[in-house]
C-alpha cells in the first residue's frame, strides 16, 4: 500500500504543486484589480468576496482533477493490468488510491489557500469559511467519492470529469428539491439538511466504487455498466435507509431533551396545536458569527416548532425556526388535518409566498405566491383564519400602490396609496378569489379620507358552515359574502335601537362574532367625533345582537368588552373583560333584551375566559378558576386538583374532546397536559 501511495505521489506532484502556483497568480490577479479598479470600501469588501468564492471553487476543481486519473489513467498508460496483477489485494490497491487521492486533493488544497490566508487575511475575514467548514468538507467528500466512482467506470479522464460535474450537479438539485418538498429531517435548517443529504451519500459512491474495482475483470465488458448502475442504486438505498434508521433513533434520543415549550397557536375547539419546542430537537444551531455551536439549553437557542396531535400526543411535523429575523408562523386547521404558513421567499422578497401542508401525508399540498393580487406583501401579522370545516382558508394580504394591469410600457400606479384584501382559497390551491376589505386614498381632504374609511371593511369573520364570510364596515353595514362565488347579501344596515347618538358625532364598529349555530352576530361600536364641538361631550358605546337574516337588533349592553364568547349551543353569550385585570363579565340568553350583569367579588383578576361544554364560562385567574353558569351565578371549581392546576400550569386552550390543555411552568415531563373536567384527570400530551 506504501508503494502505491508513494507511486501516486510521485506521478502527482506537479498537481500538488500547482495549488501553490494558482495562490501566486490569484494574488497577482487580486492586486492588481484592487490597484485598478477599487475605488471605495464597498468595492473591496465585494473584490475580498468574490476571492474567496473563487477559492472554494478552484479547490472543487482541483480536487475533482487530482480523483479523476487514479483509475483512469492507469487504463490509459495500459497498467492496469500489472497493476491487478500485483500479490496485494484488490481491496487494499483500492484503500491505497483512495487516501493517496484524497491526499493529494487536500495537499493541493492546503497550498492553494494557506498563502492566501497569509497573504491576503482580509479574504478569509470578509467571508469567514470556519463556521462552515462542516459543509465544506462534506462537499469536498462528496465529490471526492462521485470522482472515485467514476474513474473506476470510464476509461478516459475527460469523461470521469463531465460525468462527476453532471452527478454532482444532479444530487445537488435532487437535494434542494427534496427539501423544498418535505422540510427538515431533524429539525435542523435548510443548509444543515442539505449537508446531511450529502453525506448520507458518499458511503453508497465509495462502496460501489469498490465494488466495481473488486471485479476487475469486467471493466472492460458491456456488462460494467449494468454492475455500475445496479450496485451504485442498491448501496446508495441502503445508505439511506440506515441514514432514516439512525436519524429516527437520533431524533428520539433528542426529543427526550426537552428542555420546555411555548404554545404560538391551538384553534378553538381544535384538534391539535402549534408549540415551540425548547431546546429540542436540533442540538445544534448555526449563528451568524459561530457557525455551528452546541445549544446551550439553559438560553434555548434550540427551536423548533412543532405540530401536535392533542389526543395522541403524536408530533405531525417540526419545523425548523428559520434566521434571519423571520420565524415560522404555523396555523393548523380546526380539525388537525391542514397546516397553513407563510413564507418569505427566496431571499426575503417582497414575493411573500404561502406553503400548505397536508399533515395526515406530511406533504405540501401548495405552495405559492397570492395569484389574486399582484405586489402583494404578507407578514407576520397576515394571521391566517381557517374555515370551522377546514376547507377553506382566508389569508390578509397587503398591496402598497400596485401597478395597473394593462398600463402599457408606461406603467402607472393605481390610485391609492395600500389595499388590504382578503385573499380566500383551498388548502391545495385550486380555487381562489380576492375579497378587498379596505383602499387608502392619495386623497389631501380629510373629511373625504374620513368619509371613505367609513366604507372599510374592519372586521370579518367565517360562517358555522364555512361557505360564507361575514364582514363589518366602519358605518356597521354587516353583509354575507358567499364562497367561492363571492356574491354579496346584505344583512343589516341601520342606526342602533335605544341608544341615542351625540350631536356632532357618528358610530364607528370595530367588532364582528358570530355565534356557532350561526344565528345571531355580535358587534361592537362606540361614538366618534366628527367636528371638533363634539371633543367634549360623553360618547356612548354599545354591544348589540343581530339576528343573521338581520330581522333583530339589541343594543344588549352599553359599554364594549374585550371578548364576546358564546356557549357552544349558541343560547348564551358572554361579554367579558379577561385580559389580566379586574373582571368584568356580563351574561345575554337569547330571548332577553339586555345583558345581565353577574356578580363577581371584588378584585378577581382574569386572564382568560373560555365556553366549555355544559354552557359554563371558564375564567382563568391569577392562581384560581372560576365558573359562570348560564343562570349568571358565579363559583368556584369543588376539585382539589382543579383548583390548584392555575398555580402551576398556563391555560392554551380547550380542544376538540372538551379538555383543558394547560402548558406546565416546570421543565421535565408532561410540559403539555390535559386536563378532563368530567373525570377530574389530567393526562401528560408532550413530551
Amino acid at each position: 500500500m506504501r508503494a502505491i501511495i508513494a507511486k501516486e505521489f510521485r506521478q502527482s506532484h506537479l498537481l500538488v504543486w500547482l495549488g501553490f502556483l494558482l495562490s501566486a497568480v490569484l494574488a497577482a490577479l487580486y492586486w492588481a484589480w484592487s490597484r485598478n479598479y477599487v475605488k471605495s470600501i464597498q468595492d473591496q469588501r465585494d473584490l475580498d468576496g468574490f476571492m474567496a468564492l473563487l477559492l472554494l471553487l478552484t479547490t472543487g476543481v482541483m480536487i475533482l482533477v487530482a480523483t479523476a486519473g487514479l483509475f483512469s489513467s492507469e487504463t490509459g498508460r495500459g497498467t492496469l493490468a500489472f497493476l491487478l496483477g500485483l500479490p496485494i489485494s484488490r481491496g487494499r490497491i483500492w484503500l491505497a488510491k483512495a487516501i493517496a487521492g484524497l491526499g493529494i486533493a487536500l495537499s493541493s488544497a492546503l497550498l492553494l489557500i494557506v498563502p492566501i490566508a497569509i497573504v491576503l487575511p482580509q479574504v478569509m475575514r470578509e467571508i469567514d469559511l470556519r463556521p462552515y467548514l462542516l459543509d465544506i468538507a462534506t462537499g469536498v467528500l462528496l465529490l471526492f467519492s462521485i470522482a472515485f466512482f467514476c474513474t473506476t467506470v470510464f476509461q478516459r479522464g475527460i469523461s470521469v470529469l463531465l460525468v462527476t460535474v453532471i452527478i454532482f450537479g444532479a444530487v445537488m438539485l435532487l437535494a434542494a428539491v427534496f427539501l423544498s418538498l418535505n422540510g427538515p429531517i431533524l429539525g435542523y435548517d435548510d443548509q444543515l439538511d442539505f449537508t446531511l443529504i450529502a453525506l448520507f451519500l458518499v458511503p453508497g459512491f465509495l462502496l460501489a466504487s469498490l465494488f466495481m474495482f473488486s471485479r476487475g475483470e469486467l471493466l472492460m465488458t458491456r456488462r460494467k455498466w449494468w454492475l455500475a448502475i445496479g450496485s451504485l442504486l442498491v448501496l446508495i438505498a441502503a445508505s439511506l435507509l440506515i441514514a432514516a434508521g439512525a436519524t429516527h433513533w437520533v431524533y428520539r434520543y433528542q426529543r427526550s431533551r426537552v428542555r420546555g415549550l411555548r404554545v404560538e397557536e391551538i384553534p378553538t375547539r381544535g384538534a391539535a396545536a402549534v408549540l415551540t419546542a425548547l431546546g429540542s430537537p436540533a442540538p445544534y444551531t448555526r449563528t451568524s458569527g459561530k457557525g455551528w455551536t452546541h445549544s446551550d439549553y439553559t438560553h434555548y437557542r434550540s427551536q423548533n416548532m412543532v405540530a401536535l396531535d392533542l389526543k395522541t400526543g403524536r408530533e405531525l411535523m417540526v419545523f425548523a425556526m428559520r434566521g434571519g429575523g423571520w420565524q415560522p408562523n404555523p396555523v393548523v386547521s380546526p380539525d388537525g388535518g391542514h397546516l397553513a404558513e407563510l413564507d418569505p421567499g427566496w431571499l426575503g422578497l417582497n414575493s411573500d409566498r404561502i406553503a400548505i401542508w397536508d399533515l395526515r401525508t406530511r406533504r405540501r399540498t401548495y405552495v405559492g405566491a397570492p395569484a389574486a393580487s399582484r405586489h402583494a406583501i404578507l407578514g407576520e401579522k397576515s394571521k391566517i383564519r381557517w374555515s370551522p370545516r377546514g376547507d377553506w382558508l382566508a389569508i390578509p394580504i397587503v398591496s402598497y400602490g400596485a401597478v395597473l394591469k394593462g398600463a402599457g410600457p408606461n406603467e402607472r400606479m393605481s390610485p391609492h396609496r395600500a389595499r388590504r384584501s382578503l385573499l380566500v382559497m383551498r388548502p391545495d390551491g385550486s380555487q381562489q378569489m380576492e375579497l378587498k376589505l379596505w383602499e387608502d386614498p392619495e386623497v389631501l381632504d380629510r373629511a373625504k379620507w374620513l368619509a371613505a374609511r367609513r366604507q372599510w371593511i374592519v372586521e370579518w369573520a367565517w360562517a358555522p358552515e364555512g361557505g360564507s364570510i361575514y364582514t363589518l364596515r366602519g358605518d356597521g353595514a354587516v353583509s354575507r359574502v358567499r364562497i367561492p362565488g363571492g356574491e354579496v347579501e346584505k344583512v343589516w344596515s341601520g342606526s342602533i335601537p335605544g341608544v341615542a347618538l351625540p350631536e356632532g358625532c357618528q358610530w364607528v364598529f370595530f367588532r364582528l362574532s358570530v355565534s356557532p349555530d350561526g344565528r345571531w352576530i355580535e358587534i361592537s361600536a362606540g361614538a366618534s367625533a366628527v367636528s371638533g364641538k363634539a371633543d367634549t361631550q360623553p360618547k356612548p358605546a354599545v354591544s348589540m345582537v343581530i339576528s343573521a337574516e338581520g330581522s333583530r337588533a339589541l343594543a344588549v349592553a352599553n359599554r364594549v368588552f374585550a371578548k364576546a364568547i358564546w356557549s357552544s349551543d349558541s343560547s348564551v353569550l358572554y361579554l367579558v373583560n379577561a385580559e389580566g385585570g379586574d373582571l368584568a363579565a356580563y351574561r345575554w340568553r337569547v330571548g332577553d333584551e339586555k345583558a345581565m350583569l353577574v356578580a363577581v367579588p371584588p378584585k378577581t383578576r382574569a386572564m382568560r375566559a373560555e365556553a366549555i361544554g355544559d354552557g359554563r364560562l371558564l375564567i382563568w385567574g391569577d392562581g384560581q378558576i372560576y365558573f359562570i353558569d348560564e343562570q349568571g351565578r358565579f363559583s368556584t371549581p369543588g376539585s382539589e386538583q382543579l383548583r390548584l392546576l392555575p398555580r402551576y400550569n398556563e391555560f392554551v386552550g380547550i380542544d376538540s374532546s372538551g379538555r383543558l390543555i394547560v402548558r406546565g411552568f416546570a421543565a421535565g415531563p408532561g410540559l403539555l397536559s390535559a386536563y378532563d373536567l368530567s373525570t377530574d384527570t389530567l393526562t401528560s400530551i408532550y413530551p
